[in-house]
């Protein structure tokens, strides 16, 4: 009987660490994009810069919840008193959870980019006609 509460009392450990894991990953707030047609060229530069730490704090972000699911994706599979229907249900919804958040950061990340690219389309045109 101890030896089944020692185990009882892991496993719900292990379920904590694992959340409180997912739960570190912080999805990085999307930066504004500057008006290319009045931007300067300085806004421009920080502009790009702030872009690519937000691209590289997402790839971040996503590597973080992939590493979050699969944790606890071990942690459903190791559990010995999941049966299989519950045990099958849990690692859906598991992966129907990172799949949720994955995609919605990849969109953010997708629609600053064509925000910027946008602004440099526009800061190039306007940086052509004012020659």
């Amino acid at each position: 009987m101890k030896l089944f509460t020692t185990l009882a009392g892991a496993v719900l450990a292990a379920s904590f660490v694992t959340s409180a894991m997912a739960a570190e990953c912080s999805r990085p707030t999307a930066p504004s994009v500057v008006d290319g047609k009045s931007a300067s060229q300085e806004q421009m530069g920080e502009t790009h810069q702030a872009v690519k730490a937000y691209i590289a704090s997402t790839d971040a972000f996503l590597s973080c919840i992939k590493t979050g699911a699969d944790e606890e994706k071990a942690a459903v599979t190791n559990d010995k008193s999941l049966d299989d229907k519950a045990r099958k249900t849990k690692l859906n919804g598991i992966e129907q959870s990172l799949a949720t958040r994955h995609n919605a950061a990849v969109e953010d990340m997708e629609g600053v980019a064509a925000k910027f690219n946008t602004a440099i389309r526009e800061y190039k045109a306007a940086q052509a006609s004012a020659k």
